[in-house]
């Protein structure tokens, strides 16, 4: 029996979750410019901060995605429309983490902490309201299972069924990633070019913004 199903994360299913994306994004053009992981426990605060990061959007209220298979957890999708969470719930959620991830403050490759920065910068204009897709990963035992395009078209389904949205953005530091988006209708509305790095944000219009556009 191989059932895959999608839905949305559970709190308990939250550190699980988190260490699937954590391994898919280990090698990722931006974590492996900014992180130096001959450094020793780089590793281990930096999934510290990947999960207080997926605590903070599951209490905020974001959308999480858990693609599973047989009841385990082979994908995850943070989808978010930058919701505020609560003053309070937030302290609550970052004490004691935060500090537990002090030690990552020394784990950066420092010459490349600001150009790293500077790619991530959007300096065109989206039209708002729309969707980010912050990171989508899956599990290494489910690589080439077609996951990732399940987590991606049902991001494209949802933003598809609010037409208040305009669309879906991104950002990726990876060449290959940006060619599978561009695959799946993302056009580049910036390219941001860095010393050692480049970051290409990306945007898929929905059909109904498409359509709105080509009647105006």
């Amino acid at each position: 029996m191989n059932e895959l199903k999608v839905e949305k994360a559970d709190f308990k299913d939250l550190e699980k979750g988190t260490g699937v994306l954590f391994e898919a994004f280990l090698n990722e053009g931006f974590t492996s410019f900014i992180f130096d992981f001959s450094k020793k426990n780089t590793k281990k605060y930096l999934f510290r901060a990947f999960l207080l990061r997926t605590k903070l959007n599951y209490f905020a209220g974001e959308q999480i995605l858990l693609a599973k298979k047989n009841g385990k957890i082979a994908g995850i999708c943070f989808l978010k429309r930058n919701l505020k969470i609560p003053r309070g719930l937030f302290l609550r959620t970052i004490f004691p983490d935060f500090f537990l991830i002090l030690p990552l403050l020394f784990k950066f490759r420092f010459g490349n902490l600001i150009p790293g920065l500077k790619s991530l910068k959007l300096t065109v204009n989206i039209e708002e309201p729309y969707l980010t897709l912050e990171a989508i990963g899956v599990g290494k035992d489910y690589q080439g299972q077609g996951i990732g395009k399940i987590l991606l078209n049902k991001t494209h389904e949802m933003a598809e069924g609010d037409p208040a949205i305009k669309g879906v953005y991104l950002f990726t530091a990876d060449k290959k990633n940006k060619d599978i988006y561009e695959h799946f209708g993302y056009d580049i509305v910036e390219e941001k070019k860095e010393k050692g790095i480049t970051a290409y944000h990306m945007f898929r219009t929905t059909s109904l913004r498409l359509d709105s556009d080509l009647n105006s």
